[in-house]
Formats: structure tokens, sequence, C-alpha cells
């Protein structure tokens, strides 16, 4: 169901990704998305192939998993399916909802649009993107040491 309310844009305003953005910004932000719900135990994402959606968790918790081992969970105010939608490359993760979930679903060229429309939302993306990097660099250390 493709959601342009008023209700949309506060529910986005209250999550840290877009606290900096302007009124106009929500308002662009919440006449891309499409509001989903998904039912726990949905795959959302399968490691390794094309995606074509970003999304942004509203409500709810999901696993995420890379090559088979739960790396860690996503929850309300978390997004996914960035780094596709920048590089056209593979999923990186296999993500499944651990509950019933509330998503915020943007679609690759809305995607573009927005990024191109709003150097705040490219930074709150791309912010998301590198935390989950850094998040990463431990483990990989620890990988390699032992």
């Amino acid at each position: 169901m493709k959601n342009s309310s008023n209700g949309t844009a506060t529910s986005l305003a209250d999550l840290p990704m877009f606290a900096a953005c302007t009124r106009r910004e929500l308002q662009v932000v919440s006449r891309a998305v499409t509001e989903v719900r998904v039912a726990q135990c949905t795959i959302l994402t399968r490691e390794g192939t094309r995606g074509n959606e970003f999304a942004i968790v509203l409500d709810g918790v999901a696993s995420v998993s890379v090559h088979g081992t739960i790396v860690g969970t996503l929850g309300r105010g978390d997004h996914y399916g960035e780094t596709s939608m920048l590089d056209d490359g593979p999923r990186t993760a296999t993500i499944v909802a651990q509950t019933d979930m509330v998503l915020a679903v943007v679609g690759r060229q809305e995607f573009t649009a927005l990024l191109e429309a709003s150097p705040t939302i490219t930074r709150a993306v791309l912010g998301g993107l590198v935390r989950r990097l850094r998040d990463a660099r431990p483990q990989e250390r620890a990988d390699a040491v032992a």
C-alpha cells in the first residue's frame, strides 16, 4: 500500500536516521515509500541475490545472517538494502523477520531520486552503511587472529 500521509512522515521523523531532515525532505521521503507489513519468518532478503529495494524498519525485529551465521538484528529505525542499491551488486546478507514487521520500502528509482534530492538523506544512508562496516571490523580481526 502506497502511503503518502502525514502519519508516515511523522513515523519517519521519529527515527534517528531522519532527525536532521527538514519537513520538506520528510514529505519527499514519505511520498517515496510504500509501507509494507510482513509476517514473522518472512525472508526479507536472500544473500547473493539482486536487491531492488531499500527498507527502513518501522516496527518489529529481523535477524541478519551471513553465510548461514547470525551476525546481528535489525529493529525500529534500522535499514537495509542500501549496499545493493548503491553498487548494483548482490545482497550481502539474508534477513528474516523474527516478529511481524512494518517496513517503509523504497524502490530502486525512488532510492536514487531521494539520494539526488537530499544531501541529508544521503548522509544518513551512508552513515548507516559505514557504522555497519565499522561494527563488522572487530569480528574480521578476531577471525584473522583465530
